[in-house]
């Protein structure tokens, strides 16, 4: 087995636990300085998705588990992997440039995903980080995915468990 093209367990979580403390970090420092900016844009900033609360399951089994399934896949996974298989065909100067140029478009259209515009500084920033996460475990498309996945994921669960210990739905 080749040492070079696999990550270590350690490597693997350490990186996830970095990108998922960025994260919090940029959230917490762009609601503060941005907070009227975003309420007036949104009128709220952290929404919970419309539906019936009988139960918290299906809110959070699409907060915690699709979500970031599909929008892992959809904003990391498949572009990155695309320019991943061309790589060849790009020159080094130019792989450089594309790479920073395709994780800063991932990361604008993710915020863009989660509301308005304002939402590129709070989730953009949060999809630059989950790209930078995506790259730092970069030895297998699979090993980035899945770790950009587990950051969302937990992420995400953090917001939903904050909005349940504040009160809001």
């Amino acid at each position: 087995m080749d040492e070079k093209r696999f990550l270590t367990a350690r490597q693997l979580l350490l990186n996830l636990l970095a990108a998922y403390g960025l994260s919090w970090l940029w959230s917490m420092i762009a609601l503060n300085l941005f907070r009227d900016w975003l309420i007036a844009a949104d009128g709220v900033i952290i929404e919970l998705p419309p539906g019936p609360h009988l139960s918290a399951v299906p809110s959070l089994m699409d907060l915690v588990v699709w979500a970031p399934i599909t929008e892992e896949a959809l904003f990391r996974l498949l572009p990155l992997t695309l320019i991943l298989i061309n790589r060849r065909l790009l020159a080094e100067n130019f792989r450089r440039v594309t790479w920073i140029a395709l994780i800063v478009v991932c990361g604008c259209l993710f915020g863009l995903a989660h509301g308005s515009l304002p939402h590129i500084l709070v989730q953009g920033v949060g999809g630059l980080i989950l790209g930078l996460l995506f790259l730092a475990n970069c030895k297998t498309p699979l090993h980035a995915y899945l770790s950009c996945v587990a950051c969302h994921s937990l992420f995400n669960l953090t917001v939903v468990l904050a909005g349940m210990a504040f009160g809001h739905r």
